[in-house]
């Protein structure tokens, strides 16, 4: 006499319910890949706003710069490229570029340093001109880089003007001057 338990055990094991080898390498190949992907897309969208970041901090330290010159030169006496038309003055005051900052230093009509201050940053150039001596205007460009260095990024130049509101104001011709001397109402 057959058993016919045992035969039929040996003809249920194609239904047994599991996983083969294939579809688990199949599995963890397709989850590899999904990984992989989720982390290059994380990276490229932090590197992306990193040179966001790098942007906005280039354009803040260029509006700074830009505000503080109009700020300084706006109601301005006289103006000019070259210190020898100040000596003697009360008092007057030279904007230049040190370093990577804007410098603003005050001087007494002997020539002595009375002030000094140091504003802005990552100012890579600044310059100063005219279209001529009677235009009321001085414009400026003021060159930044970037600050963290992480990104490349291109230096980012802004050109300004500044109108300067004394009708009375001395102003000799500039063209591209990197440092101003100017004199201011008391």
């Amino acid at each position: 006499m057959k058993n016919t338990k045992n035969t039929k055990n040996t003809k249920n094991t194609k239904n047994q319910k599991g996983i083969t080898l294939i579809e688990l390498i199949v599995v963890l190949a397709l989850l590899t890949i999904t990984i992989t992907l989720g982390f290059g897309i994380y990276r490229t969208g932090w590197r992306t706003f990193g040179t966001g970041v790098d942007k906005t901090t280039m354009q803040q330290n260029a509006r700074f710069v830009a505000n503080m010159v109009t700020d300084e030169l706006k109601f301005s006496k006289e103006i000019s490229n070259d210190s020898v038309n100040f000596h003697g003055i009360e008092s007057y005051y030279r904007m230049s570029k040190s370093g990577d900052t804007l410098e603003i230093v005050g001087y007494d009509a002997a020539g002595n340093l009375v002030s000094s201050n140091s504003t802005g940053s990552n100012v890579i150039d600044l310059k100063f001109f005219n279209e001529n001596e009677s235009d009321k205007n001085i414009y400026f460009a003021v060159t930044t880089k970037e600050k963290t260095g992480e990104a490349t990024l291109a230096d980012l130049v802004t050109t300004s003007s500044v109108q300067l509101m004394n009708k009375d104001v001395t102003l000799n011709k500039l063209t591209d001057a990197t440092t101003i001397y100017y004199t201011k109402y008391n």
